[in-house]
């Protein structure tokens, strides 16, 4: 088969890598132009580069940084491999590491907006059910293994530190609901009080466990109040009682 042929085949059909090497080392022994060379060297010299910069994604996530590591990147990548001429094996592999970043993504936006219902259970203000505890549990676990799944896929994914902050909330709500179960201290209380100070998550849930433990900070400082302190007035005693009810 004449050269011409040959590289007119091989651009059409996605040949391995190979067989563009093989069609320009050939070509230095033919010492006539060839129309097609430049199609050939162009296809090999794309493909060369797009492995190239495919590299830090074909690796294990322990070998790269995750701020290297971008989807949006991933995503160009694969879109830039549809266009290629040759066929390589790691346009697959990019493939199903985009299709797994993808799935970890949606699953992590799912989560969150689960976890933001949760924050905005209107029944909350009618009291605190029981199960509410468990279902704050079981958010904390299910979070922690996401964010466990998105290290470990190794990209920098902006969800990871939303899952992260919500687990917080989480864990400031489960502090606060324990109080249902067994009388804190005043140090406890103000410890919780303490928690959520930096929290950007809001909700009619986090409203009432807030106002639950403002109560408690209340009625356990006028309890614990030191003999030498200010005597707490009976007034002051009436409106917690007030607003307790």
């Amino acid at each position: 088969m004449r050269w011409e042929e040959r590289a007119g085949e091989i651009l059409s059909l996605e040949a391995s890598i190979s067989d563009f090497e093989d069609m320009i080392r050939a070509s230095e022994n033919i010492f006539v132009i060839l129309a097609s060379l430049n199609d050939v060297e162009e296809a090999l010299s794309e493909a060369t580069s797009w492995l190239r910069n495919s590299k830090p994604y074909l690796v294990s996530s322990n070998c790269v940084s995750n701020s290297v590591r971008k989807v949006e990147d991933l995503q160009l990548l694969v879109s830039q491999s549809k266009h290629l001429k040759v066929s390589l094996e790691e346009r697959r592999m990019l493939e199903l590491v985009l299709n797994n970043c993808k799935k970890w993504e949606c699953g992590a936006h799912s989560l969150l907006d689960d976890v933001q219902c949760l924050f905005e259970l209107d029944n909350t203000v009618h009291g605190i059910s029981s199960d509410l505890l468990f279902e704050v549990e079981d958010f904390i676990a299910r979070i922690q293994s996401a964010i466990a799944s998105g290290v470990s896929l190794g990209f920098d994914f902006s969800d990871i530190s939303k899952l992260q902050a919500s687990c917080s909330t989480l864990q400031w709500c489960k502090r606060a609901l324990c109080f249902c179960n067994h009388s804190p201290s005043l140090e406890d209380v103000l410890d919780v009080v303490e928690g959520l100070s930096h929290s950007s998550v809001s909700g009619a849930l986090l409203n009432v466990l807030v106002d639950g433990v403002e109560w408690l900070r209340r009625a356990l400082e006028g309890i614990s109040r030191p003999c030498n302190s200010r005597r707490c007035k009976l007034t002051d005693i009436q409106d917690i009682l007030t607003d307790y009810r």
